[in-house]
């Protein structure tokens, strides 16, 4: 969470420097393939990439691009691994819907899935080995700044902070629909996710509707973030199905069984996806919150310009005295 009162610079600065050492806190019992710290190193990540987006207009312009590019593939090699145990986990949830016989054949997947995690953490261990992530690193600890209004803090600067994210947003929710390939829900999905990190991270310099809205991108996230799971799963093991090296006859039989019972069910969280974001929009959840921020950052803005005149309005022997009194 960024203080409001925190000048933008350090704000800045601490977001980036506090992003990479969670990645990097994780990082030990991530290698040694322990779930649940890959799945924190992976959502550190993104949290940092969301960072990234809300200083984009702070940091310097090839700052950020370096950024955007290495942290995406941060996170895509960290949750190649967390990947296999999230499929996994779904296949079991999925495979209630086919019995529990034909389910019990699915067994060599899961042996698939096994090898593809080992090997997946094989590349996170060569990942963090590597110059690039060591380069990364150092940079996020000192990152490259732009010129900014020297007196600006983090909640007067909020709004111009939140803006490009929550446009992105609502751009990305224009394109859904009921024909609209599955790509443009995950796209929406991302863009729910990093527009609530950004509240998260900016939540103390707004209220109840700053509140309401991360509680509700929340619940955005949630659903899109299921027929997600849906999609992918569906599309992994109709990958798999087709591979050379084909599974035993009874595991192909109940894996195109759990195919068409995905399939089913993706299309369920599909029209579930579509209802929610109509009443998120109907009820300018984001604009709400954005409305907030900004009388909260106005409000800021005039204390602080009221403070300064004040001051300065004094004479130099009583300002000058209640300086070095610490006032």
């Amino acid at each position: 969470m960024i203080a409001p009162e925190a000048d933008l610079k350090t704000a800045a600065v601490k977001a980036m420097r506090d992003g990479i050492a969670m990645v990097r806190y994780h990082e030990e019992a991530a290698l040694r393939g322990e779930v649940e710290p890959l799945h924190q190193m992976r959502v550190s990540s993104r949290r940092l990439r969301a960072a990234v987006e809300v200083f984009a207009t702070v940091i310097h312009g090839a700052r950020v691009n370096a950024y955007r590019r290495d942290l995406r593939w941060v996170g895509h090699v960290a949750g190649a691994v967390r990947e296999c145990d999230m499929t996994a986990v779904l296949i079991r949830q999925e495979s209630a819907r086919i019995g529990p016989a034909m389910a019990a054949e699915l067994e060599p997947i899961y042996e698939v899935l096994l090898k593809m995690r080992e090997a997946a953490r094989e590349g996170l261990a060569a990942m963090t080995r590597s110059r690039r992530y060591r380069v990364l690193s150092e940079r996020l600890m000192n990152p490259l700044l732009r010129r900014v209004v020297a007196e600006a803090t983090a909640g007067e600067y909020a709004p111009k902070l939140i803006a490009p994210i929550a446009r992105k947003t609502r751009k990305a929710g224009k394109r859904i629909g009921a024909e609209a390939p599955p790509e443009m829900f995950h796209t929406l999905r991302k863009r729910v996710k990093r527009l609530r990190y950004a509240f998260e991270m900016l939540s103390a310099a707004g209220g109840s509707h700053h509140q309401h809205a991360i509680e509700r991108l929340e619940e955005m996230q949630e659903i899109l973030g299921q027929h997600h799971d849906a999609v992918a799963l569906g599309a992994w093991l109709r990958q798999l199905a087709s591979n050379p090296e084909p599974l035993p006859a009874p595991a192909m039989m109940a894996a195109g069984a759990l195919i068409q019972e995905v399939g089913r069910h993706e299309a369920k969280l599909k029209a579930q996806s579509l209802r929610l974001w109509k009443h998120f929009k109907r009820a300018d959840v984001i604009g709400q919150a954005e409305k907030e921020i900004a009388g909260e950052a106005a409000e800021r803005r005039h204390e602080r310009l009221k403070a300064m005149a004040g001051t300065e309005a004094k004479p130099d022997g009583m300002a000058a005295a209640e300086r070095d009194s610490g006032v």
